[in-house]
């Protein structure tokens, strides 16, 4: 069952990020108000494919438990602080529902904005949970006759 839920993670993330890139290739076009907002609601189920898979990984851990609880911890890290991100990206400001102000500090687009950092911030994690959960990957290496 671990293999069958890590597989189906894997599906997910691979959707995801084939999404991901068509909705930037075509913001490389034109400003699509739809294909941005779909880009931010496939990169919240990229994150929790990501925790899926992380777990579904540390499963198969044997003597790197520790990497292997890292890894699963980080990407649980990574996965919140993208879902609070990318769902106040397609609720408060999609629909514009606080002071300009307070919006101009939530907007994604704007590099530096609070929620850009705290973006830039969860694919650290990403990148930490990636490294530990690496540490517990076995490969299986087969002699090959002649």
């Amino acid at each position: 069952m671990n293999r069958k839920i890590g597989f189906i993670a894997s599906i997910m993330i691979g959707s995801a990020v084939t999404i991901f890139m068509i909705c930037l290739l075509i913001a490389l076009f034109a400003q699509n108000a739809f294909t941005e907002n779909l880009s931010y609601g496939v990169c919240t189920i990229l994150s929790w494919g990501w925790v899926a898979t992380a777990v579904a990984y540390a499963c198969y851990a044997k003597n790197e438990t520790a990497a292997a609880k890292i890894g699963v911890c980080t990407s649980v890290m990574y996965s919140t602080i993208i879902s609070i991100v990318y769902f106040t990206q397609l609720t408060t400001v999609l629909y514009k529902s606080v002071d300009e102000k307070i919006l101009q500090a939530f907007s994604f687009s704007a590099a530096g904005s609070w929620l850009f950092n705290l973006d830039l911030l969860g694919y650290g994690l990403l990148s930490i949970s990636t490294f530990f959960i690496g540490l517990t990957y076995k490969q299986k290496i087969k002699s090959i006759k002649r």
